[in-house]
């Protein structure tokens, strides 16, 4: 593959040649691998990124086309030796070895000027990070869908700081280059972060990912990040890794905190309209599906409310649900254990779930291990000043949650 890169007055374009081995069928490199099939080889950003380091768009590039490249590649300009090193890990190699084709190792690194960016998604996540944050610029994207600017509430939260010189709202065809749309690696909703990381001159880039993510499979058994260091590298991912290796690191600050704990965080300091987790309704939360259930019952927790559950007796809700393991079921347990109830038309879904298992309520102070060196004390400042630490049963509790060892009835 042949990887271009121009722009074209205040827009941006990477525009990918297709080869013999290269192929416009692949599998999306994340959750259950859905097969997709690339659209267009163009990729547009509503804005102007010139001069960036050779590094940071050669990654921009693989974000966007990993899964179609075949053998080999050749990126916009060359890039220094840190990234196909960083390829060269057997990680990446037991499935696919790609060559890139232009390498120059006298490149120095890219290096920043100590600020950061955040990759705003607009749910929970990312607005905790604004909260507890404040002085990272907010970056999001507004998705083109087919021509079309897809609705999203988001938007107008960010181009309202984007007028008051906090954030930058990009528009971009990024997310719906294939069919079906989304991301390809999930590291592909960062790249529009990393581009305006770089012409910032930012050292890293925030991103919302959360405890249940992190260290928890999604609620189905804890997994032991360190350990995973040894074939992924220092910051326990190695897509995450990859940012690192470039010196523009992507930063999780919020690893170690639950949904419960950034539910907090961002409803302490912004209004519920600025908080979006669903977008299924005209870009606003639908109250119907099942992440909108577990974010309510969240949010009564967190506000000490009852909400009227009725909505969520639907299909959606109850076969994600009656699925093993239960879809963040660590959540629930902890919920559970406060005294929250399910709706009595969901409660045969939780009764496997222990009541006395309340380590989400804490942040897990393991996360700080993940953090670049020269941020771990400023992160475990902001940490320690709104959330508490898990205790040492806490800790033991999380380590063990597997619920492949719970028994549904």
């Amino acid at each position: 593959m042949i990887i271009k890169n121009y722009c074209i007055d205040n827009f941006t374009f990477i525009e990918a040649k297709f080869e013999d081995d290269d192929h416009k069928t692949s599998n999306r490199l994340e959750g259950a691998g859905v097969q997709i099939e690339l659209k267009t080889p163009v990729v547009f950003f509503n804005k102007k990124y010139s001069n960036l380091h050779p590094d940071v768009l050669g990654l921009a590039c693989l974000a966007i086309f990993y899964p179609f490249i075949g053998k080999r590649v050749t990126l916009p300009q060359p890039v220094s030796t840190r990234l196909p090193e960083a390829l060269s890990r057997p990680i990446f190699t037991k499935t696919k070895s790609i060559e890139i084709t232009n390498i120059d190792p006298s490149i120095p690194a890219y290096k920043g000027n100590g600020s950061s960016v955040l990759a705003f998604g607009g749910g929970m996540d990312s607005t905790a990070i604004r909260a507890l944050f404040p002085d990272t610029f907010i970056v999001h994207e507004a998705s083109i869908k087919e021509g079309i600017e897809v609705l999203d509430h988001t938007n107008s939260v960010v181009s309202l700081l984007e007028a008051q010189g906090q954030g930058s709202l990009v528009k971009t065809n990024s997310r719906y280059l294939s069919n079906p749309g989304g991301w390809h690696i999930w590291i592909g909703s960062v790249v529009t972060a990393l581009l305006e990381a770089n012409m910032r001159n930012a050292s890293h880039i925030n991103a919302g990912t959360i405890l249940g993510s992190a260290f928890m499979s999604n609620g189905a058994r804890y997994f032991d990040r360190h350990n995973a260091r040894k074939w992924h590298g220092p910051s326990g991912n190695y897509w995450q890794q990859l940012f690192w290796d470039i010196e523009l690191p992507m930063v999780q600050p919020l690893m170690g905190c639950s949904e419960i704990l950034t539910m907090e965080a961002s409803l302490k300091h912004f209004k519920e309209n600025e908080i979006l987790y669903c977008t299924a309704k005209n870009g606003m939360a639908c109250g119907v599906c099942p992440k909108c259930f577990r974010r309510t019952a969240i949010k009564d927790y967190v506000l000490c409310q009852t909400s009227n559950y009725a909505a969520f007796d639907n299909l959606a809700v109850h076969n994600l649900l009656k699925k093993s393991p239960t879809y963040f079921g660590h959540i629930y347990s902890a919920l559970i254990s406060t005294g929250w109830r399910p709706p009595d038309f969901l409660e045969q879904y939780f009764r496997h779930l222990p009541a006395d298992n309340a380590f989400a309520l804490q942040y897990n102070p393991e996360s700080i291990d993940f953090m670049p060196e020269n941020l771990k004390q400023k992160i475990q400042i902001v940490l320690s000043d709104n959330f508490k630490p898990m205790s040492e049963d806490d800790i033991r509790k999380m380590r063990s949650w597997d619920q492949s060892l719970l028994e549904r009835t």
